[in-house]
C-alpha cells in the first residue's frame, strides 16, 4: 500500500525539474538566444520522468506551459492591439493554444514513461518520439511548426549542415539525443548504478554520432563555398519601409507609404547596378492591379531604373458567383513590362482567415480587422532573367515543404517577404527570421528576406546571414547574390527522416504495449 500511495504521489522535484527545462529551453531561442542551453535544457525533465505515465504525462504538461508560455506570449499583444479583441479575450487565446501545445510535450513525456517499463533506454526512444511529436504539431489542424528545437542552433554553421540531408528534424533528434545521453549518466550516477560499462558506451555512441554531424558540417561549409565561388551571381536590395502597423493600412498614408519605399529604392541602387529590388509583404497597400497614381509610381519606378521589382500587395479575383476571393500576394515587375503574381498558399490561421468561424464568438471582430484571404494553388517560381525566385509570404517561411517543393518547380532564389510589425519588439521578429535560416541550408539556396519593420536580410546556401537590419528602422541592404544549383537529398526525398521516426515510434509503442503484457501476462 505504501508503494502505492508513493506511486501516485507528485512531489516536488517533479514539478520543479520541468518548471527548470521549460525556462532553459526558452532562453536558448532568440531573442534571447542562449543557443547552447538547448543542449542540455530537457535533462530536468527527463530526469523527473521517473514514475508511472500519469506522473510522467503531468510533469510533460508543466514543462510544456512553462516553455510555450514563455515562447509564445507575443501572441496576446497581437490579438489584443490588432485583433480587436479585449486582453481577457486575448490571453484566453494564447491559453488555449499553450495547453494545445503542451499536449505534444505530455504525450512525449508520458510515452518515455511507459516505453521506460518495457525496458527501453530514453537514449532510444526519446529522440525519435520528439521527431516525432515535432512532426505531428507540423501537419495537424494547419500545422504550427513555429521553433523545432533545432531552430536554436540557426548561428551554429557547422551542425546545422546536416539539414540539406535530414531537413531540420535531423539536428531535432541529435540535440535531443545529447540530452538524453546527459540525462542517463546523471541519473545513472545518482542512482549509484554500476556505471563504468555504460558510460563508456554512451560517450562512445555520442561522439560517433557528433563525429558524423559535425564532421559532415566542416566538409559540406568548404565543399559549398567552393560552388558558390564559380556559381552565376545577381546583385539584389532588400528595402525596408518600418511602416507602422497602425499607419500602415491608412488611405491616408498610402502615398506617404509609396513615397517611402520610391526613395529607399533609389537610393539603393544609386551606385549599384541592381538586377532585383525586393520590398516586403503588402509594402503596396492598396490594389496594384487596379491601376492608378500610386500604382503608376511603382511602374515608373521600375522603368526609371531599368530593374526587376518585387514587391507584396492585396489582390482579388472576379467570380461569377458574386463572392469575390482575396489573396495576400506578390507581384514580380520585370524590367521587360512583364508582371507576374504569386498568391500565398499557406495562411495564417486567426491572422488571414478564421478557422471554424461559426463556433467562436469573437470571429466577427477577427474578421472585421485582419480580413478573411483565400489561398493561392501552388508554389510556383516567378521569372525575370536569369532569376526564378520562389516566393515565401511571412509565415510560410516556417514550413520547408513549401520552400523545397518552390526550389523542386525550378526556383534558383528564395525571397521572404513579411511584415513582422505586429510582433513590435517582442521575441516574435527574431524567432520568425531563425527559421528562414534553414530553408537556405535545406535547398543549398541563397535566401533574401525584406521585412516591413525587420529583420531583413540575406542568407547564403550555406545559412551563413551575411547582412541583417535591426527592427523599426527604415533601411535597405544590398548584396551580390550566388544563383547556385544543388540538388539536396533533403530536396529530393523531402521529409523522410521524421516518417521514418514516426514509423519507429509506432513500433516503440507497439512494442510496449506487448512487452508489458507479456510480463504480466507471466
Amino acid at each position: 500500500m505504501a508503494r502505492s500511495i508513493s506511486n501516485a504521489s507528485f512531489s516536488p522535484r517533479q514539478f520543479l525539474l520541468p518548471v527548470l527545462s521549460g525556462v532553459l529551453l526558452t532562453l536558448s531561442f532568440p531573442k534571447i538566444g542562449v543557443a547552447a542551453l538547448a543542449w542540455i535544457a530537457l535533462i530536468p525533465l527527463l530526469i523527473a520522468i521517473d514514475g508511472g505515465p500519469r506522473r510522467a504525462f503531468l510533469s510533460g504538461l508543466i514543462f510544456g506551459l512553462v516553455y510555450y508560455s514563455g515562447l509564445l506570449y507575443w501572441v496576446a499583444g497581437v490579438m489584443h492591439n490588432y485583433g480587436n479583441l479585449s486582453i481577457t479575450v486575448s490571453v484566453a487565446i494564447l491559453l488555449l493554444l499553450v495547453i494545445y501545445l503542451s499536449l505534444y510535450t505530455a504525450a512525449f513525456a508520458c510515452l518515455i514513461a511507459v516505453t521506460k517499463k518495457a525496458g527501453l533506454g530514453i537514449i532510444i526512444t526519446a529522440p525519435i518520439l520528439w521527431v516525432s511529436l515535432e512532426y505531428l504539431r507540423a501537419k495537424l489542424l494547419t500545422g504550427f511548426p513555429w521553433e523545432n528545437i533545432s531552430y536554436t542552433q540557426y548561428t551554429n554553421l557547422y551542425v546545422i549542415q546536416i539539414c540539406d540531408i535530414l531537413g531540420n528534424y535531423g539536428l531535432s533528434f541529435y540535440i535531443v539525443l545529447v540530452n538524453a545521453v546527459l540525462a542517463c549518466l546523471i541519473y545513472s550516477q545518482q542512482a549509484g548504478q554500476n556505471r563504468d560499462r555504460p558510460f563508456k558506451l554512451y560517450i562512445l555512441a555520442l561522439l560517433a554520432i557528433s563525429l558524423v554531424y559535425w564532421g559532415y558540417g566542416f566538409y559540406r561549409l568548404q565543399d559549398i563555398e567552393e560552388k558558390i565561388k564559380t556559381s552565376p551571381k545577381i546583385r539584389a536590395a532588400v528595402i525596408q519601409g518600418s511602416i507602422k502597423q497602425d499607419l500602415k493600412w491608412s488611405p491616408l498614408w498610402q502615398r506617404e507609404t509609396i513615397n517611402i519605399y520610391d526613395g529607399l529604392s533609389r537610393e539603393a541602387t544609386r551606385g549599384f547596378d541592381t538586377d532585383i529590388l525586393i520590398w516586403p509583404e503588402t509594402a503596396a497597400p492598396f490594389y496594384f492591379q487596379d491601376g492608378g497614381p500610386l500604382s503608376d509610381i511603382i511602374l515608373r519606378l521600375t522603368s526609371d531604373l531599368k530593374t526587376n521589382l518585387l514587391f507584396g500587395a492585396p489582390a482579388y479575383a472576379k467570380a461569377e458567383d458574386g463572392e469575390t476571393p482575396y489573396f495576400n500576394s506578390a507581384y514580380l515587375l520585370s524590367a521587360s513590362d512583364a508582371i507576374h503574381r504569386y498568391d500565398k498558399v499557406h495562411l495564417v490561421p486567426f491572422g488571414e482567415y478564421v478557422p471554424a468561424r461559426s463556433l467562436l464568438p469573437f470571429a466577427g471582430k477577427l474578421v472585421a480587422s485582419i480580413g478573411d484571404f483565400t489561398p493561392g494553388h501552388s508554389p510556383e517560381p516567378l521569372t525575370a532573367a536569369q532569376m526564378r525566385i520562389g516566393v515565401l509570404i511571412c509565415f510560410e517561411s516556417i514550413f520547408p515543404e513549401l520552400a523545397r517543393q518552390q526550389v523542386r518547380n525550378g526556383a534558383n532564389l528564395l525571397v521572404n517577404i513579411t511584415n513582422d510589425a505586429w510582433f513590435g519588439r517582442s521575441s516574435a521578429p527574431y524567432q520568425h527570421m531563425s527559421m528562414a535560416v534553414f530553408r537556405a541550408v535545406e535547398n543549398r539556396i541563397s535566401l533574401a528576406r525584406a521585412a516591413n519593420t525587420g529583420i531583413s536580410l540575406f542568407v547564403r546556401p550555406t545559412g551563413e546571414i551575411t547582412q541583417a537590419t535591426p527592427l523599426f528602422t527604415p533601411a535597405f541592404l544590398r548584396e551580390e547574390i550566388s544563383l547556385i544549383s544543388e540538388k539536396t537529398v533533403y530536396n529530393q526525398w523531402g521529409e523522410v527522416f521524421p516518417v521514418i521516426c514516426f514509423i519507429l515510434s509506432i513500433m516503440v509503442i507497439f512494442y510496449t504495449g506487448w512487452r508489458i503484457n507479456h510480463v504480466n501476462g507471466t
